[in-house]
């Protein structure tokens, strides 16, 4: 019998990314007449591959890098802020992510994995006192090893170069092809995992994480609710190779 391995992205998909920038968006602006925020954030989403592949190749510093991207974000919706408030932003912004937590809908989903003897594990792409501090923060420990929890700064490598899904599958020891890989952004988790041998579930929160995909995900889910439902349908089906990806209610199979 084939072992069901799962790996999870970390921002947007185990928690809501969302909810403290919306936070910090009022405890730093106020109210923003004619601004969306959820358009905001999402513009801030967009920036983020470019800023963080720039601060990897060391043309950014990490607060260069989180200031660039929060004035091109905030530009693109028409509004210009100085440095010192898009650095004033993003601590405070940072500060909101030592409160985040998961819901009870997602900490119910990974005591059902665990107790069912799934191989769980989880793939970042970010700086590690930042991811890490969100693992500490989530308490993701009671769930995932730390061993299982590969942060694109620790090992050198980020999403979507397939290497960090190899390094993954390979501590999580699972053999790609029976391993089911979750994220919100298309290129990063669809792209990434898809070219690793992994089969994808795009938690789509509508926001367009990223650079679009160019590979199709098995899944497509909308809400934690469609999450769960799909996620709890493959602890009760075959998950080897030969295995077909049926939609759960709520789902949405990719074509």
């Amino acid at each position: 019998m084939h072992m069901l391995g799962i790996a999870f992205d970390i921002d947007d998909t185990l928690y809501d990314l969302a909810d403290p920038y919306r936070t910090a968006l009022r405890d730093c602006f106020g109210p923003l007449p004619g601004v969306s925020a959820s358009e905001l954030f999402a513009a801030n989403l967009r920036h983020f591959d470019e800023t963080y592949e720039r601060a990897r190749a060391g043309e950014l510093a990490m607060d260069d890098m989180f200031a660039h991207r929060q004035l091109s974000a905030f530009a693109e919706q028409g509004m210009s802020i100085s440095l010192e408030e898009a650095l004033s932003f993003q601590r405070v912004y940072r500060d909101l992510q030592c409160r985040i937590s998961l819901t009870p809908l997602m900490r119910g989903l990974l005591d059902d994995l665990a107790h069912a003897g799934a191989r769980l594990g989880v793939v970042s792409n970010g700086y590690s006192d930042n991811q890490w501090r969100k693992v500490r923060t989530l308490g993701l420990t009671q769930w995932f090893a730390p061993e299982v929890i590969v942060v694109s700064e620790d090992v050198g490598v980020a999403k979507p170069d397939r290497r960090i899904f190899d390094m993954a599958a390979g501590r999580m020891g699972t053999d790609p092809s029976t391993s089911w890989f979750v994220g919100d952004a298309a290129r990063n988790d669809v792209d990434g995992a898809a070219s690793a041998g992994w089969r994808t579930i795009w938690f789509d929160r509508g926001r367009g994480a990223g650079e679009p995909s160019r590979r199709a995900a098995d899944l497509r889910v909308g809400s934690e609710e469609e999450l769960a439902r799909v996620v709890r349908g493959l602890l009760g089906r075959d998950c080897g190779p030969n295995a077909q990806a049926r939609t759960a209610p709520g789902a949405i199979k990719e074509a």
